[in-house]
């Protein structure tokens, strides 16, 4: 259990680095840009699809993963010769990525005497995975990072995970269906969302379609805020706006170097992960909002472009330690029929967060495109340059507005 946690915590961010890689350096379709959409897809909807099934507890569902995983790994080495292969090995780690860490987290916290003495090696022996990692993903040695990426995974079956007894899931059989219709629907959207930032669409039409695609999700997201009745507003208010704040950094940064030409691998993506590494390893306690203040300000730091890097190590650090904390506080608001699910039930208003403020950029830069008459490729080129500042100071203003108000309106939970 030594890397286990570390590894499930970073993964997520280095399997979406691989397929954004592959998607820039490629030109087929089969293996270029689509199956970074289909990860992306399954990655952020895929909560919504194992929620829809009450029946499995976590550790039946933490082995379900980890099989979907080793799958994917696996067709991810054969897909040089077969491309479609690459597709579903998108889909299996999409579905695997979304919800493994809190599945994981869920049985921990069954355990007793496992707290953090194991974090120190936790951190050292995720560093030398990555030293073997990196330099084959930046040397695009796809299938061997596919095969060490699989090998990791086949070690996590062998983790010491069982349900407790005593404690009975709670059955949800119409919500079953409630989630399922929710998977196809976010999917779907997630899907056209970021498909629309790289062809060529009738403008006017896809601004319609995403304008009824987002108030689609609005109408999900008050399903899921109600149907959920042991937790407080407040609480998933957290884990909605660290949903939002995270996506928008990951968006941006993005988008800020696909203008610059430089590597997202090294100036994000590897700082982020150095960050998620050291809140292992930093034995401090911050409160919840003092947490969740850091993280914005982290966001407002988005403004000054060379702070990227810098920037990017204060996400992975206080993002994951107020992830952490929301995690505790889920756990504990919980009542007994819901514990096995709490975690996942953070995981979904957390996803929901990252899909709104997509689809609002989006839609954004889908009207400036159909008002300006430019086409939706051009607008990533020429435009982008001009309005990103204004849409990080637009989003950061209504952010510390949203946030100072229901930190402050409400006592804490």
């Amino acid at each position: 259990m030594y890397y286990a946690y570390a590894f499930m915590n970073i993964i997520v961010y280095i399997i979406y680095a691989i397929f954004l890689i592959i998607g820039a350096h490629t030109v087929q379709p089969l293996f270029g840009l689509l199956p970074l959409l289909i990860f992306y897809t399954s990655k952020y909807t895929g909560g919504f699809f194992w929620y829809s099934f009450p029946k499995i507890r976590p550790a039946k569902l933490f082995k379900w993963l980890v099989l979907c995983a080793i799958v994917g790994c696996f067709l991810g080495i054969i897909s040089p010769k077969y491309p479609l292969a690459l597709n579903a090995a998108a889909i299996l780690l999409g579905l695997c990525c979304s919800v493994l860490l809190p599945t994981y987290m869920t049985i921990l916290k069954r355990r007793t005497g496992s707290k953090k003495k194991q974090m120190l090696w936790s951190a050292a022996l995720a560093c030398l995975w990555l030293v073997v990692l990196v330099p084959a993903i930046s040397s695009k040695q796809f299938s061997f990072v596919f095969l060490w990426i699989g090998l990791a995974f086949f070690f996590l079956l062998f983790l010491p995970v069982k349900n407790a007894d005593e404690i009975i899931s709670n059955q949800r059989p119409f919500q079953r269906y409630i989630g399922i219709l929710a998977f196809v629907v976010l999917s779907a959207m997630l899907f056209i969302v970021k498909l629309g930032r790289t062809v060529e669409w009738q403008t006017y039409f896809s601004s319609i379609i995403l304008i009824v695609l987002f108030i689609i999700t609005c109408i999900i997201m008050w399903y899921s805020w109600h149907s959920v009745q042991s937790f407080s507003t407040q609480l998933h208010l957290y884990s909605y706006a660290d949903g939002l704040l995270v996506a928008f950094f990951f968006m941006t940064t993005v988008f800020q170097h696909w203008l610059t030409s430089e590597s997202t691998l090294h100036v994000v993506y590897i700082p982020y992960i150095i960050g998620v590494i050291l809140s292992f390893v930093v034995p401090i306690k911050i409160p919840r909002n003092t947490l969740l203040f850091i993280v914005l300000l982290c966001s407002w730091g988005l403004v000054y472009s060379p702070l990227i890097t810098v920037v990017s190590i204060g996400f992975g650090f206080f993002h994951t330690m107020l992830a952490a904390n929301l995690n505790g506080d889920y756990y504990a608001a919980a009542s007994m029929e819901q514990k096995d699910d709490s975690l996942l039930i953070k995981n979904r208003f957390y996803r929901l967060g990252g899909i709104s403020i997509q689809v609002i950029i989006v839609v954004i830069i889908v009207s400036l495109s159909w008002q300006r008459d430019i086409e939706l490729p051009e607008v990533m080129r020429t435009l982008m340059p001009s309005i990103l500042p204004f849409i990080t100071f637009g989003f950061n203003g209504v952010m510390t507005l949203f946030i100072s108000w229901f930190v402050f309106k409400k006592p804490k939970t």
